[in-house]
């Protein structure tokens, strides 16, 4: 499709000039001339040709064109703008920005009747609803996008809503339905004559028959969508095509192969700046090496997987914060025009009311019985615009309270990494001073050395709690569901913990049944279970901390016991509450931020669970959730 684009843009620009010249040139030539219609046209189909390529320069192009536009009140090209502008800035996961210049080119597409654009730039806002797990919203606004793309018989907008709608039902795990969608969207890409549309929907197959676990099949389908760019592929389908091929060998277990494809998919990339990408492909790098036994590189992209990882987490929880804030403030201001339009009918039921009354004075009693009739339908009339003015009154506070929520955790947010957090960096910072400027013996340096190592470990679960906390106030996380074994994830954690344990003479035990499964998202009960494991060595000097479950009524039953400190009944009445959270210092003088046992009861009830606590002072605790679950029968050989 890019080629196409730029093939196109050249005959339109020969055209317009009298010559053939290369895409550098020509832009260059472009913004040479003086500022009109013409100009404003061409530099957006310029945008159009590189947006997948070169997704900064278009941006740059963008704001140029836009500018131009506005100078000109050319109005009617701002919507196409606004659409490649609002892609380019869905592809930087820009997501707000990109829904408001998204919205923008809808209206202004509409206001001009370009049903094309509509339907292009539904397509568009529905990559941000498809973010925000808003699926079955994107799946209905999608449909009748697909309507007008076929009244006009636009294949190549045809192929795009099937395949949105496909993705969207992939992502409710509706793999039929998801399958039919994705044939109809090839079947209208290859009508279209659209390569890249064709590439996609081979994409989609594959991931398709990986949820099936038919990996011969998916890999056929990915080799298939691997279509280069220069005949009409895109560097961002060939990266996310080379990270799914070596995703499908490592699930085959061919190491090699699967190193092969996401060293591609790196430098690409890393080349483009696509971080999603680079996160996953860092991750699983990481997990081959490790296989491998080759510790350097393992090290080394762990630590590029974190460093991108806590980067888009940020970034993420910014977005989703922002789109929720800027969908509130559409709410209100929809609500507040509602408001002033039934104030106008009112006012307008109380004219036509007060000429009634005019009436009755000139035509008198004869007209009396159908004036009484008017007034009551009127006063009817009237009751109901009230009963309606009151329900918007109703809904625009909901919505404020929800904003003062909002706000209410971001300022908790900032009171912790202003005060909370303050306290433990100034103490690795002072060890810092101490180790890098004094004369310290060997042993006096393995001593703080071993301190510095600790309060790193503090402060880097505390800022992954934080974050993990801020994102679920924010309700931008979702549990995906799937069955889990407990025994295997504190397996994982009690050798992320084991150092830590020996330094404070605990044991730690794991009677968790290797058949017992739990029905939740694998990586918040991991969170769960490593916030509440620490937590018992926090409190802990010596004994033992021991985790156990069992199957109750359909439930499962995970408890983690500790022979620690324990807490009086008044902490644990306060334990799981932001508005009365507290810290205390551990066995070795450990410090928190007091928010990790908010945000384990934030997730076992994300996960329909419930937890409870047991616990006395000087003998120990016992934390026990419950969550649904089910023992796995043994196999017969």
């Amino acid at each position: 499709m890019k080629r196409y684009l730029q093939v196109g843009f050249a005959l339109l620009f020969t055209a317009a000039f009298g010559q053939s010249q290369e895409p550098d040139s020509l832009l260059t030539s472009l913004l040479a001339r003086p500022d009109d219609t013409t100009k404003v046209i061409l530099l957006n189909n310029y945008i159009s040709s590189i947006r997948e390529s070169n997704n900064t320069e278009a941006l740059r192009v963008g704001e140029v064109a836009k500018t131009i536009a506005e100078k000109l009140n050319f109005r009617k090209a701002l919507g196409p703008i606004f659409e490649n502008i609002g892609w380019v800035l869905y592809r930087k996961g820009n997501y707000a920005k990109a829904l408001i210049y998204g919205t923008e080119a809808l209206k202004i597409n509409r206001e001009f009747g370009n049903r094309r654009g509509e339907a292009s730039c539904t397509n568009n806002i529905c990559g941000i609803l498809f973010e925000q797990n808003r699926n079955e919203e994107a799946i209905r606004i999608l449909k009748r996008a697909f309507l007008i793309a076929q009244e006009l018989e636009d294949y190549a907008i045809m192929a795009r809503c099937a395949t949105n709608i496909a993705l969207n039902f992939l992502s409710l795990h509706q793999l039929d339905s998801a399958q039919y969608y994705t044939e109809l969207a090839l079947a209208h890409g290859i009508r279209a004559k659209d390569p890249y549309r064709i590439a996609f929907c081979k994409r989609t197959l594959g991931d398709i028959f990986i949820e099936k676990k038919e990996y011969v099949q998916a890999q056929k389908n990915f080799f298939e969508a691997l279509l280069p760019t220069d005949k009409g592929g895109n560097v961002f389908l060939e990266a996310s095509t080379l990270y799914r091929i070596g995703k499908t060998y490592f699930t085959l277990k061919d190491y090699d192969k699967a190193l092969q494809y996401l060293n591609r998919n790196k430098v690409i990339s890393e080349k483009f700046e696509f971080k999603s990408e680079l996160e996953r492909t860092y991750s699983l790098l990481a997990d081959i090496y490790r296989i491998k036994k080759d510790i350097p590189k393992v090290i080394y992209y762990q630590d590029r997987y974190l460093l991108v990882h806590d980067s888009l987490l940020i970034q993420r929880g910014n977005e989703q914060m922002a789109l929720k804030l800027a969908k509130y403030e559409a709410d209100i201001q929809q609500a507040q025009i509602d408001l002033l339009k039934k104030d106008a009918l009112l006012k307008e039921e109380e004219l036509k009311s007060n000429q009634v009354w005019n009436y009755i004075s000139v035509a008198g009693l004869l007209i009396l019985a159908i004036i009484g009739s008017a007034l009551y339908y009127g006063n009817k009339r009237v009751k109901k615009i009230n009963t309606e003015l009151h329900d918007s009154n109703k809904k625009i506070n909901v919505q404020s309270t929800q904003l003062s929520e909002l706000n209410a955790t971001k300022d908790k947010i900032f009171s912790i990494i202003g005060h909370d957090l303050r306290s433990p960096l100034a103490s690795l910072r002072g060890l810092m001073d101490l180790v890098s400027g004094s004369n310290l013996t060997q042993e006096e340096f393995v001593h703080f050395s071993k301190k510095l190592k600790n309060n790193l470990d503090y402060v880097s679960d505390d800022l992954d709690n934080l974050l993990n906390w801020a994102r679920a106030q924010s309700r931008s996380i979702d549990p995906q569901f799937e069955q889990c074994n407990p025994r295997s994830i504190v397996d994982e954690l009690h050798h992320l913990y084991t150092e830590t344990a020996q330094a404070k003479n605990v044991a730690l035990e794991n009677s968790i049944p290797e058949a017992l499964e739990i029905n939740a998202d694998r990586n918040h009960l991991k969170l769960i279970l490593r916030n509440l494991i620490g937590n018992s060595i926090k409190f802990s000097q010596g004994g033992s901390i021991t985790a156990t479950g069992h199957i109750h009524n359909d439930r499962a039953i995970l408890s983690i016991t500790d022979e620690g400190k324990g807490m009086s009944d008044e902490e644990v009445k306060n334990l799981f509450f932001i508005g009365t959270h507290f810290t205390k210092p551990g066995t070795n003088n450990e410090k928190g931020l007091g928010i990790g046992l908010l945000l384990v009861r934030e997730f076992v009830e994300k996960n329909n669970g419930t937890i409870s606590v047991k616990s006395e002072l000087g003998r120990g605790s016992i934390f026990t959730i419950s969550l649904q679950g089910h023992k796995v029968l043994a196999e017969v050989s």
